[in-house]
Parts: C-alpha cells; structure tokens; sequence
C-alpha cells in the first residue's frame, strides 16, 4: 500500500476462494468388512429376483444408529449393479416439517438443479425432467413447480388455481404415482427413502399411496429407519404387515453376535493375530454395534496403540494399549474423535454440522467467510472418514459419514455459538439460494428460528406454511405456522407485530381446525381477540383491519362449531355477517356455517335463506368444498320442509359436483346428505343403495 501518491504501488490480487475443492486421497487405512449380515443381503437378492421376474417388492430395513443399514445397502447395490434404475431420497433431521421431503431431493438430484442455479436454469431442469418423468404436460408441469415451492408462472397459476385446494394433493399423489408405474414398464426400478424416522406426515402417506404400485410393476419400494417411535411411521409399518404381508420383507438388525464382531476386527485389521486384552477391550465397548467397532479401532490407531505391522500387513497393538482410556459410549468415542483433529479442522466439522448432515460447499464456504483453508480441511476431514463426498454434479456436496458423527458435532457447540452459526447459515443460504429462496423458506426459516433471528424467522416460516397449505399438507403447515407464531410473540409490542400475530394465528386454526382440540383452537384465536377489534374500531381503521377482525371471527366461530357449541359459534357467524362487508366469500362461508349449524338443531325456517344466500358468492368464487356444504344442507332443509324433489334434486347436484372434484371426502359427505334427504322421503331401497355407496 503507498504511503503517498509519489512512491510505487505494489499490487497484490486475492483470490476468490475456489468453488470447487481440491481432492486430496489418503490410502484407507482399513481393510474392507462385511460380516454378519450375509441372510439379510439374502433378502433383499431375493427382492432384485423377483424385479427381474417382473414382481413388485417392498421391503422394511430397520435398526439403531451405527447397526450397518446403510453398508447393507451399499452390499446390496453393489452386487445388483445397474440391473435396476435406483432412485434415492433422504430425510433430514431439519426438514421433518418439510413436505414431500425426501422426494423433494430425490427430483432435485433427478433434475440435475443445483441450489445456487438460477431460477430459469431450475425450470429448466425441472422441465426436462418432467419430460422424461411424466411425460410433457402442462398440469405435470404446474404441480411439479408447485411442489418445489417456485413462483408459478401466470399459466401455471391459473391451472393451479382451478383445482380445489383439498385435491391439490390427491392430484400429485395421482401424478407422482403414474411417473414412478411408467418408469418401472421401462426398467425394474428400486426406490431407496433413507432415514425415514424423519419423514414429514404428507410422505409417509404419499408411501402408503405408492404401495400398491407393487403389485403391478417392478417397483421395489425400500424404507430405511432407526427403530421407530413416532405413532405415523408405526401406522405405516402396520398397514404394510397387514396388506402386503406377501410381498414384503422385514429386516431388522440387532447387533453382532461377539464372534461375528470378533471376525469384523479382524478383517478391517487384516490380522488374526491380535492380543486377547485387545479383542476384550474392543468388545466390550462396542456391544455389536459395528460403527462403534469400527471408530473405537480408528481411536486406538490416533492414539499410537495401534500401528502398522513391520512387514506392511495387518496391524499389531503397542505398549500404549494399556493407557488408551475408550469412552463407554459410540458419541464418547466420536467426540473424542473430533477433538483430537486440529483446532481449525474440528472447527469446520462444526460449522459443517449445524448446516445439516448433508451440506453443500458452497454454504460452508459461505459461512466460513471464505476460508482459503476450508479446502484443506474437508480433506483432511475425508481421510478421517468423518465425512465423504456425496456429489460432485451438479454441486459439490458432502455428508457426515453417520448421522451421529453429525450430531456430536453440533452438540459440542455451546448454545451461544450454535445460536450465531444458525444465523450465519440462514444468511448464507439467502446469499446463495437468491431468487429462489421461496424453495427453500422452510429450511432457511428453521435455521433464524434456532439462530433467534426472530423476523426473519417469522418471514420464511410463513412462506413455508402458505406454501404447505396450498399443496394441502396441513402437517406440515400446520408446525410452520407454530414455530412462526413463536417467533413473532419475541418481537417487541407494536400495532404491526400484533397484526401479523394475528394473521399468523388464523392461518394456522384454518389447518388446525380438525387436527387440534377444539378447546385449543378456541384458545389459540381467543387470546388476541382484543387487539383485532381494538384495531378494527380504531377511528379511521382500515379495511384490512376489519376484515382481520372478521377472519378472526369466522375461526372463533369454527372452533366452537367443531366442538358442538352451536350457540357461541352462531355468535361469531353472525359477528362475521356484521364486519365481513368487504369479503364476501368469508360472508358467505359464515352464512353457510351459521344455517348449516341452524339446520342441524331443527331450525329449518331461520336456516334456508342462509343457505340460499351463500350459494351463488361461493360458486363465483369457486370454492366448491363449501358450495358442497351449503347445497347439501338446503336439499335437507328442503325435504325437511316437505319439498321432496327440490330436496333431491339438490342432494344429486352436491353429489354430481363432488364426483367431479373426485374428492373421496367429499363424495362421501355428499352421499351421507342424500341419504338424510331421502329419509324424508322413507324410500328404503334408495337409503340402503345410497349408504352401501
């Protein structure tokens, strides 16, 4: 740098640090050990035999962390080779609340779509892959971008927007299930979902969807979890056992019996000569858990109590074995592992974990500040087989060897520090992800959430719950809305904060309305009912304030409606009708409640023209679910009331448009209408016909 204008400048450029790392290739150190699982890479043989026979299979692998699920796999892929197409979808500790989560990342990989492209080189890629998946069609197309959370296009909008909300998922569960049955006419294909103890609801159900598929096409479905806990996988184990009981194969591992893990030693130690003290110290810490075996190993050897053998085979113990203190448990020995990597090393690993078990280079380079070791390290940390590539195309991507490798990792952070890497994180990916962060809102809203960020945090985790909500996966809406709420109640008090509190706590009673208990919905909307109607009754209040007010009432009155407290809900209906001026489809939807709820106590006479009225707004505004409800209801009201045909007639049309909604929930309800409308008439025949229906 010159001191003055005069003297001579020397001019120094930085590189930017490279976006793509040097790979470096340290020999193994171990020796390769496949022992005692040679019945269960039976099974899944027998499962590639009968794909090549034309057989659908599935197959349910389970066990605890480090038992060798995945190394089974691997034998298992290795030996079948390329017979098969194999397609691979992983579930993440971060995206439980992430819909369709781990077919979300067996597309991307499918498609070839990087993180960092843009969002015309994604569409790009997801059209093609469209293409080649469900054939070219405009609906496959719109869903597909729906799906990964991208801007729609105005087409896509206007094919999306003609599908009834409550069939948007019954379209893609269609959709996805014709792309996976076309693909196995062509080849027998295996379908690998990895860690699915955390699978969002709406994929477990998608599963459940895509099991009969087995019993016309080569389509082996593989579910790989730790011994499951969580009430829906466990419905999902159930209803496999029960329904497809011919076709299925369960395999869960229990550990290595101790000769088996006796043989493993010595196979990955190429020596049979080992002494008993070590045998007995490897043993009994490990307890068949050949992970731990395997770590404890690659702990004696950092340590010096272990070392090559003089002649270059095998290993032998040295005088140090005495001294080398084992922790009694796997995520013991792991961090004792990661501690004894140098400091900046062991500092990455960390920063690597809170990103996620997989994570790209380009976020970790990111976080790092750009790091011109980073390269080095990752290295470093491959020799050590802490973590390994996981692909190079379309983006350089690694993952943590085991996901407990991972989490001790992330545990050995203190609170403060994991706090500001989340933060770092979230930032990182709205550096990288850009124009497309709406893909990505739950994971970079999860990562403000944990890193206190509280706005930001509310920002995309709402984004994520709309974008839920409109694929009609209310699970997952449903915990977005939650952790936003959360976030939201860490703001400070202002006029704008307590909106958006309200906004956020009506969306999510819209997809909690039948999953919470009603008494929770009732309190959830009830605590900020002061603050709307100060709001909406403020002089000079705006218009969307009181139509804040009026959406508060309308859930209010959906809370005590599901819990059968027709008088309080009637209430707020009849609120709603006084403050919903300027939104008449809420109007309408509350007039339809409100004589629904009259109809059902007998009030025939106050609940027709209820009904009637919100009939016509409802079709306009083409939410057919409560036209259903208003037209079924009327046709009751009417028989009620002794006009029998117009009842009928009405009960048929509810019905008709039902069956073109293909809504099973719907037609059903519709069904159930026509039968009460027909009691009025006492036609035997026709009520049993319609309830065997």
């Amino acid at each position: 740098i010159a001191k003055n204008k005069r003297e001579p400048v020397a001019v120094f450029e930085l590189q930017p640090a490279k976006l793509s790392p040097v790979k470096e290739r340290g020999l193994k150190e171990l020796g390769e050990s496949f022992v005692g699982r040679e019945r269960q890479l039976e099974q899944l043989r027998a499962c590639g035999g009968d794909l090549a026979a034309g057989r659908g299979r599935i197959a349910m692998l389970s066990g605890d962390a480090g038992i060798g699920k995945s190394r089974l796999m691997a034998e298992w892929r290795r030996a079948y080779g390329e017979r098969a197409r194999w397609l691979e979808g992983r579930c993440f500790a971060h995206t439980t609340a992430l819909a369709y989560g781990p077919f979300l990342d067996l597309f991307r990989r499918y498609a070839n779509v990087r993180d960092d492209d843009t969002e015309a080189e994604a569409r790009a890629g997801l059209h093609e892959a469209v293409e080649r998946f469900f054939g070219s069609t405009a609906e496959a197309q719109a869903l597909l971008a729906s799906l990964f959370g991208m801007r729609l296009l105005p087409e896509e909008e206007a094919i999306i927007g003609a599908i009834p909300t409550q069939t948007v998922r019954q379209k893609i569960f269609g959709l996805l299930a014709r792309g996976f049955e076309d693909l196995c006419r062509n080849s027998p294909t295996i379908l690998v979902l990895e860690d699915m103890h955390w699978a969002d609801s709406t994929s477990l159900e998608l599963i459940e969807a895509l099991l009969p598929l087995t019993e016309r096409v080569p389509l082996a479905i593989i579910c790989v979890f730790r011994w499951y806990e969580d009430e829906r996988l466990g419905k999902l184990i159930t209803n496999v056992r029960s329904r497809y009981a011919d076709r299925t194969v369960h395999i869960a591992l229990s550990p290595l019996s101790n000769p088996v893990s006796l043989q493993m030693i010595e196979q990955l130690l190429a020596s049979r000569e080992l002494p008993a003290n070590l045998k007995e110290l490897i043993l009994d810490k490990a307890e068949g858990n050949p992970f731990y075996v395997e770590e404890v190993i690659r702990m004696l050897i950092e340590r010096g109590a272990l070392v090559r053998a003089e002649a270059g085979q095998g290993w032998v113990d040295t005088a140090l074995i005495g001294t080398v203190s084992v922790p009694d448990t796997l995520q013991g020995v792991l961090m004792s592992r990661l501690d004894r990597l140098p400091a900046e090393t062991k500092w990455l690993a960390q920063q690597a974990s809170v990103i996620g078990r997989v994570f790209l280079y380009r976020v970790l380079l990111q976080v790092s500040a750009m790091d011109l070791n980073v390269d080095a390290d990752l290295s470093y940390l491959e020799r050590q087989e802490l973590i390994r590539e996981r692909a190079r195309d379309p983006e350089v991507e690694y993952i943590f060897k085991h996901a407990l490798t991972q989490d001790v990792a992330y545990q050995s952070l203190l609170a403060t520090r994991r706090k500001e890497l989340h933060r770092r994180v979230g930032e990182a990916m709205e550096i990288i992800f850009g124009e497309r962060l709406s893909e990505f809102s739950s994971i970079v809203g999860t990562h403000f959430l944990r890193g206190e960020t509280w706005d930001k945090a509310a920002h995309y985790l709402i984004q994520a719950g709309e974008v839920a909500s409109k694929l009609y996966s209310n699970a997952e809406a449903r915990q977005h809305y939650a952790h936003a709420l959360e976030a939201l109640k860490q703001l400070p008090d202002s006029d704008d904060s307590q909106r958006r509190r309200i906004n956020t706590a009506t969306q999510l009673a819209a997809v909690a309305i039948f999953a919470n208990d009603p008494n929770a919905n009732v309190k959830l909307l009830a605590e900020f009912e002061d603050f709307a109607k100060k709001l909406a009754e403020a002089e000079g209040a705006s218009a969307d304030d009181k139509r804040r007010l009026a959406r508060l009432y309308y859930w209010l009155g959906r809370a005590y409606y599901t819990r059968a407290s027709f008088p309080e809900a009637m209430d707020y209906f009849r609120r709603v009708l006084g403050t919903a001026q300027g939104d008449p489809q809420l109007a309408a939807i509350s007039s339809s409640l409100l004589g629904q709820a009259l109809a059902l106590q007998g009030r025939f006479g106050q609940a027709r023209p209820l009904l009637e009225q919100s009939i016509a707004p409802l079709e306009r505004a083409g939410d057919w679910s409560n036209w259903l409800r208003s037209t079924g209801h009327l046709g009751i009201v009417k028989a009620a009331q002794g006009q029998y045909a117009e009842g009928v007639k009405d009960g048929e049309s509810a019905l008709a448009r039902a069956t073109q909604i293909n809504n099973p929930a719907d037609i059903a309800a519709a069904r159930a209408w026509l039968i009460l409308i027909q009691l009025q008439g006492g036609d035997a025949d026709l009520i049993a016909e319609a309830s065997r229906q």
